[in-house]
């Protein structure tokens, strides 16, 4: 009688692998201050231009974007007045992190780029794996950065919602 041990095992595996549990461990999103650590450049800016990266390009897929962007404030970085990141959407094993929209404003933590294989090798990546979330302007957020107060260093990821991260950022 044949014995389907090594094959359940393989299949458990492979299961376990695919798994979200699994795919979520996998995908940590850093605390704001290790975010800041690992990026090369963070700012607050709204989006001009989405333009998906060209198919020829090697170890880049469909869902990879250039994405530019009008820079309002910089945190860490160049300090021009116009930047262009790559936006990686798809993250193998990972959650699907779509791309903003033209006129949306994104604080943007840009790591070094992972694979230089595009003709800019000078772009920097935003993915699932930083805290590059959508930027919600309000009043409130315009007048943090008068007020004294006592903020959270470590707010948690509102990928909707990057006005706790701003006001770390501010203090």
């Amino acid at each position: 009688m044949r014995s389907y041990a090594p094959a359940t095992v393989v299949v458990t595996i492979f299961l376990f692998l695919n798994s979200p549990v699994f795919a979520a461990d996998l995908c940590i999103t850093p605390d704001l201050l290790e975010a800041f650590a690992r990026a090369k450049l963070v700012f607050s800016g709204k989006i001009l231009n989405v333009t998906p990266v060209p198919q020829g390009s090697a170890s880049r897929t469909a869902s990879d974007y250039v994405v530019s962007f009008e820079v309002e404030k910089w945190w860490k970085g160049s300090g021009s007045e116009r930047v262009s990141v790559v936006w990686r959407t798809s993250m193998f094993g990972c959650a699907y992190f779509p791309v903003g929209e033209i006129g949306e404003n994104y604080l943007v933590y840009a790591d070094p780029q992972t694979t230089t294989q595009l003709a800019s090798a000078s772009l920097t990546d935003v993915s699932v794996f930083n805290r590059t979330s959508k930027l919600v302007l309000t009043r409130e957020l315009d007048q943090s950065r008068f007020a004294l107060r006592l903020v959270d260093s470590k707010p948690p990821l509102n990928r909707g919602n990057a006005s706790e991260d701003i006001k770390c950022l501010v203090c």
